[in-house]
């Protein structure tokens, strides 16, 4: 499984309850600095906590790419979509 996960290019997150897959998320999106005031220095938060990625919206999706800024994006909902139907055979 690890040989697969270091192969991967792409990374498309839509939702997970597992608390291993939601910090690796939270790992691979990234981490940013943040002034503190009162210690006066710099603090590494990341960029989506576990929390921001476990109540994550039905509608959105996080893709993460590789050398690229990750972004989050709208998809329609299932309803809007055309499935096509399995063929009955007699």
């Amino acid at each position: 499984m690890n040989i697969i996960r270091g192969n991967i290019g792409n990374i498309v997150y839509l939702l997970a309850r597992n608390e291993s897959t939601l910090e690796e998320v939270s790992r691979v999106a990234g981490s940013t600095m943040i002034w503190n005031q009162e210690q006066h220095n710099f603090d590494m938060a990341p960029l989506r906590s576990k929390n921001q990625l476990a109540q994550f919206p039905l509608s959105q999706a996080l893709v993460l790419r590789k050398r690229k800024n990750l972004f989050i994006t709208k998809y329609l909902n299932y309803k809007w979509y055309k499935f096509k139907r399995k063929h009955r055979w007699k």
